[in-house]
C-alpha cells in the first residue's frame, strides 16, 4: 500500500536537493528530514550539519532522522527531543549566547515590546 500526497499539498511546499557540505541553507524552514544520510559521514561532518541544520529551521521547526542518526547531545544544536528521531528546535541555551531584550527599538524591528531574542 502506498501513499500520494494531495497537489494542494504539494504546491504549498518546496521539496529540495542539496549538497549537504558544500551548499548553504536557506532559513525558517518547519521540517527538514534527512533519514539514514547521516550514517556515512564523519563526527565532524555531522557535527557540522547538525549546527546548519539548526540555523535552517525556524523556532519551533522539527529535524526529522533515520533510526542510526540519533543526536546524543541535541541542546549542543539547539534541539530537544521532540519524540523518537524527531527534534524540535528551541530556544535552549547552547555554545551560542542568547540574549533577551526587554526594550526595543527600531534597530530591532522584529521585536514585540515584551521580549525578544537575537542569536550571535
Amino acid at each position: 500500500m502506498g501513499y500520494k500526497v494531495k497537489d494542494e499539498i504539494k504546491n504549498t511546499v518546496t521539496f529540495k536537493q542539496q549538497n549537504l557540505l558544500a551548499d548553504s541553507f536557506q532559513q525558517n524552514y518547519d521540517l527538514i528530514v534527512c533519514r539514514n544520510v547521516m550514517i556515512y559521514f564523519t563526527d565532524e561532518a555531522k557535527n557540522e550539519l547538525y549546527h546548519k541544520f539548526s540555523r535552517a529551521l525556524r523556532s519551533g521547526g522539527v529535524l526529522f532522522v533515520g533510526s542510526t542518526e540519533q543526536i546524543f547531545n541535541p541542546t549542543t544544536y539547539q534541539f530537544e527531543t521532540e519524540d523518537t528521531f524527531f527534534y524540535k528546535k528551541c530556544n535552549c541555551l547552547t555554545d551560542n549566547l542568547l540574549f533577551k531584550i526587554y526594550y526595543c527599538n527600531d534597530l530591532f524591528s522584529k521585536c514585540t515590546r515584551q521580549t525578544c531574542s537575537i542569536m550571535l
